[in-house]
């Protein structure tokens, strides 16, 4: 497939990255704005922003609210390995559920239209979930689809899974190829702090996941607060 054959979003990201990579745009070099690029290719915002959230979540620009968008430093990163919650309990897989407690339709904010490459405010799904292990919450788990995509045929409200693979695999017909987690610290809000037993103020980790298929299509979006007293990442370096 010709880089004019590729869907509109790709053909930006493919255009940007090479320039990028050529050196035309150097760390620290403004990319044209949004509305810049859609006059360029005669495209919608929506391509543009998810050929934009991918060069960010690859960590070739960085997009700064009335700073506009900017090259980063080109980095050689190490190969690191996740283990995730669902791995790290995996000893207790007989121990582990999730809960669905509301589905229900929102508009999509930047971070989610961005990634799932729609405009800001268009409907998306969001699913509250929360993980249990032998019964005690360990997690409260947001979930965000794209409307159609996965409107039809969802499981009722306290229906159970073990992992956000295997809900979207068994109702959506649909793998996870690519997953990119940001995690960082953060105090439990009240309403998730009263489904996780936590009083105000706990500490707990706060997760964003991005997960894409194996054509680099996006699935979904999640934000999650863990138990900090329970959960536990763990990475793995490797020179191979």
């Amino acid at each position: 497939m010709t880089a004019k054959n590729l869907p509109l979003n790709k053909r930006i990201y493919a255009d940007l990255l090479t320039l990028i990579q050529r050196g035309e745009l150097g760390p620290g070099a403004a990319l044209p704005t949004e509305k810049e690029l859609q006059e360029q290719y005669g495209v919608s915002r929506a391509p543009v922003r998810q050929a934009l959230a991918r060069l960010e979540n690859e960590g070739h620009i960085r997009r700064t609210p009335g700073r506009g968008t900017e090259v980063l430093q080109l980095q050689v990163a190490p190969t690191v390995k996740l283990s995730g919650f669902a791995h790290f309990y995996n000893r207790l897989v007989d121990s582990i559920t999730s809960r669905i407690l509301k589905v229900e339709t929102v508009p999509a904010d930047e971070e989610i239209a961005g990634h799932l490459g729609l405009e800001p405010g268009l409907p998306v799904m969001k699913v509250h979930r929360v993980r249990m292990v032998s019964g005690e919450p360990t997690a409260y788990m947001t979930n965000y689809f794209a409307v159609p995509d996965f409107s039809l045929e969802f499981p009722d409200t306290g229906s159970e899974h073990f992992t956000l693979q295997q809900l979207i695999r068994q109702n959506f017909h649909r793998d996870e190829a690519e997953v990119q987690e940001d995690l960082v610290a953060a105090i439990v809000p009240p309403e998730v702090g009263q489904v996780l037993q936590l009083p105000p103020g706990t500490p707990v980790l706060f997760v964003t996941r991005r997960g894409w298929d194996s054509e680099r299509r996006p699935v979904e979006v999640s934000r999650y607060w863990a138990r900090s007293d329970v959960t536990t990442y763990r990475t793995f370096l490797s020179t191979k």
